[in-house]
C-alpha cells in the first residue's frame, strides 16, 4: 500500500485563492457580532451560542445553517 486513497486532486486546486477577513466576533463564540445584534443576542456574551432560537435550533446552529445555505445554489 502507498498510503494514497485514490483522490485525484489537482496540485494547484487552491491556487489564486486568498483568505478573507472574518467578521467581528468580540466574544469569540463563533457568531458574527452583526448577526447576533440583528437577532437580539449580545455580541459580548459568549454563552448565548446555546440560546434556543425561534427555529428550534441553538443560535450557533442557526448561524452555521445560514452560512451553509448561502453557499448552496
Amino acid at each position: 500500500r502507498t498510503g494514497e486513497w485514490g483522490a485525484r486532486i489537482p496540485a494547484d486546486l487552491m491556487a489564486g485563492l486568498a483568505p478573507g477577513t472574518p467578521p467581528a466576533d468580540a466574544d469569540e463564540d463563533g457568531m458574527a457580532d452583526a448577526w447576533e445584534s440583528a437577532r437580539g443576542l449580545s455580541p459580548a456574551d459568549p454563552s448565548d451560542h446555546a440560546t434556543v432560537m425561534p427555529s428550534g435550533y441553538t443560535a450557533i446552529e442557526d448561524y452555521i445553517n445560514g452560512l451553509a445555505a448561502a453557499l448552496l445554489p
